[in-house]
């Protein structure tokens, strides 16, 4: 991972990466760090365009569900949804049949999940 942390400060603007490492600090377990990510990008977005649906990923691999469903809002508004490297359902699981997150998908276009 520290390669990861080495090669991400490389493309600090590239925030397809950024969702790579903050998916890939949770899945090894490093809430704190997804949590310091979040923070340093709710910092940065004071100061410089940081995309909704950055945000919602790192809300959501926080923990905070409440803010990612609101993120994720404001990034389909904000037509900022083109940053997900996978089918979006995939990286937020979890919220598969929460009904304001289905909405989000639907009015996005995508086909319905199998289940």
């Amino acid at each position: 991972m520290k390669l990861a942390d080495q090669g991400i400060q490389n493309y600090d603007n590239v925030f397809r990466f950024l969702n790579i490492k903050i998916k890939a600090l949770q899945e090894l377990g490093r809430l704190q760090d997804v949590k310091r990510l979040r923070d340093e990008l709710l910092q940065r977005q004071e100061t410089n365009l940081v995309p909704s649906s950055v945000l919602a990923l790192a809300e959501y691999n926080s923990g905070n569900t409440d803010e990612a469903l609101s993120m994720l809002e404001r990034a389909f508004e904000d037509r900022d949804l083109k940053f997900f490297p996978l089918d979006p359902r995939q990286l937020f699981e979890k919220l598969n049949g929460n009904p304001l997150f289905d909405a989000i998908w639907e009015k996005v276009g995508l086909p319905e999940l199998k289940k």
